[in-house]
């Protein structure tokens, strides 16, 4: 994306339209539809075995619904009511060659982090990181299924709900580090998965950093969706 006009870093700085009070009434929502999703994956599947009839290729494809309906606080309490455009929340150009450094330099410190917590959570006998692919269906379908959800729709719609949303607000507010642990920390409790709390906090944290660094919430997507990618893989193969 170089040589198109870029958005830097300091125009993050422009005061956001959306409240304090927006941004409470989005997490309620946001919460609202994660409910809906767990009770659907619990309907689905229990440690892998179908609970009700429907094939699991309907159930995956709800769960890809689901995790696309985390726009609609978004859109919401920012687009819709303030009739800002997406570019508002971080859809903007990067820098590009300085961005695909970052996101290499942060997806070795990812990796660094994942590896030094499953080699503690191993010494501790806890359950690091449960297999979501039976929730998608099974085979090279199921796979597909599930690289959309979590490879594409949930980088983008998490990115501009945590990043573009949660913290551009709150950074205006109560400044970047308060603005990161609270993003970062939500990021992480969403996930349902206490045994990855920290390594997922990690990543809130890195894509905080890519957005303020690069003016452009695509970086921090990108590395979102490789990170998701190469666990669907790993969970494939393994299995």
């Amino acid at each position: 994306m170089d040589g198109e006009q870029i958005v830097t870093p300091e125009t993050l700085a422009a005061p956001v339209p959306w409240t304090l009070r927006d941004m409470l009434w989005a997490v309620l929502l946001l919460g609202l539809i994660m409910v809906v999703a767990v009770i659907i994956a619990t309907l689905f599947q229990i440690s892998g075995a179908q609970v009700i009839s429907l094939p699991s290729p309907l159930g995956g494809l709800s769960l890809v619904i689901l995790e696309g309906a985390m726009i609609i606080p978004v859109w919401l309490f920012a687009v819709r009511k303030y009739r800002c455009g997406w570019e508002r929340l971080g859809l903007r150009p990067f820098p590009g060659c300085r961005a695909f450094g970052l996101i290499a330099g942060y997806l070795t410190l990812s990796f660094l982090i994942n590896g030094t917590w499953a080699a503690i959570a191993h010494l501790l006998g806890w359950q690091v990181q449960p297999n979501v692919l039976p929730l998608f269906g099974e085979g090279v379908g199921g796979l597909a299924v599930a690289l959309l959800a979590g490879g594409v729709v949930a980088p983008l719609v998490e990115e501009l709900f945590f990043r573009g949303f949660l913290f551009a607000g709150l950074r205006e507010r109560y400044g970047f580090r308060r603005a990161t642990i609270v993003s970062a920390s939500l990021f992480a409790l969403v996930h349902f998965t206490p045994g990855v709390l920290i390594p997922i906090f990690a990543l809130g944290v890195f894509f905080c950093l890519l957005y303020s660094e690069t003016g452009s919430l695509w970086p921090s997507v990108i590395m979102h969706g490789i990170m998701n990618t190469l666990a669907l893989l790993a969970a494939f193969l393994l299995q």
